[in-house]
């Protein structure tokens, strides 16, 4: 890993070279967003409540074993849900509990309103601002962190 200084020398070199910059989970919670795991959960439980209406209350802390035990087992029960842990659960989840793109796109916006993006997304905004051809890959959540900047068309992202 190149220490800060060196980075930004090389950086300086490489003006007119396209960087691509990955960031993971932890761009995102160092932002104050919730991970994907727990995006999952509170899917699953938001599926749940809406087919156990009475069990909103008991089902509402879904960061407890004792309730994700339960959501699980229910889930397990109906045989269309991934099993628990499944590379898929992600997208299933996501496209189940808003099959509204629309409705997608402002859960994530509600997600990422009124944080301050950490030091990952700052670096991309900083390295846009600087005109550098960035190719953006984010495994985790991309939403409206640095404004105006990650919509430039010189960014790309990828999910």
């Amino acid at each position: 890993m190149l220490e800060y200084d060196a980075f930004i020398r090389s950086i300086k070199q490489n003006k007119n070279v396209s960087h691509a910059v990955l960031l993971g989970a932890g761009a995102s919670i160092s932002s104050q967003i919730q991970s994907a795991a727990d995006c999952i959960w509170e899917w699953k439980r938001d599926i749940y409540s809406s087919n156990n209406p009475n069990t909103t209350l008991i089902v509402s802390n879904f960061r407890s074993e004792a309730v994700r035990r339960s959501i699980q087992a229910w889930l397990d029960a109906q045989g269309e849900y991934p099993l628990m842990g499944s590379s898929d659960e992600y997208s299933f989840y996501a496209e189940k509990a808003y099959p509204i793109e629309a409705d997608r796109q402002k859960y994530f916006e509600q997600l990422a309103y009124n944080k301050a993006p950490y030091i990952g997304y700052k670096l991309l905004c900083m390295l846009n601002n600087a005109g550098l051809s960035i190719i953006y890959i984010e495994v985790i959540i991309k939403y409206y962190l640095c404004g105006e900047s990650l919509h430039d068309n010189t960014l790309l992202n990828i999910q």
